[in-house]
């Protein structure tokens, strides 16, 4: 049997599943420097229902972090499509994922090179990843609608008097 190869694309993969990548239309969420499309696609567990998301982050974006977010109910995979970049993590004070404090000692910063995907656990404080590159898109796995239901955000700046800056 012979099968002739063809280009992945949407339709053409259409009856096997959904191709996870670069959307075509605008991002419901966006600002001047990052684009985050929710709800891409869902995965089917047995008692829940998890949505893969694209995220994609642009340069020029300043290596200062101003805010920090948690989700109290899930984990969060973030998947590296393109491009690298540096991602900022924190745990909660007390070691719990239910405090709406941030340990400041905790703070580190990675560089995501595309190679390695990551996922996070509940209750740990991060925010968008820093492009390194021109652009860097990831795919980030969570619980549906997440994003309405399960994002604490910090603002660093009024919250803790400081923002974070990367050093390379």
């Amino acid at each position: 049997m012979e099968v002739k190869v063809q280009p992945l694309t949407r339709v053409a993969f259409k009856p096997f599943g959904e191709i996870i990548g670069k959307q075509d239309d605008k991002p419901p969420i966006s600002e001047a420097n990052f684009g985050y499309w929710p709800g891409i696609s869902t995965i089917q567990l047995s008692n829940n229902v998890a949505q893969l998301s694209l995220l994609e982050v642009v340069r020029p974006r300043p290596f200062i972090c101003e805010k920090l977010e948690c989700h109290l109910y899930c984990s969060e995979g973030i998947i590296p499509l393109e491009g690298q970049s540096i991602i900022v993590f924190g745990l909660s004070k007390n070691g719990g994922g239910n405090s709406s404090q941030v340990d400041l000692e905790t703070i580190s910063a990675f560089i995501f090179d595309g190679t390695r995907a990551v996922n996070i656990k509940k209750g740990v404080w991060h925010w968008l990843p820093y492009p390194l590159s021109e652009k860097a898109s990831f795919v980030i796995i969570l619980a549906r609608e997440t994003h309405i239901n399960d994002m604490k955000v910090v603002d660093l700046k009024k919250e803790y008097g400081l923002e974070i800056r990367f050093c390379l």
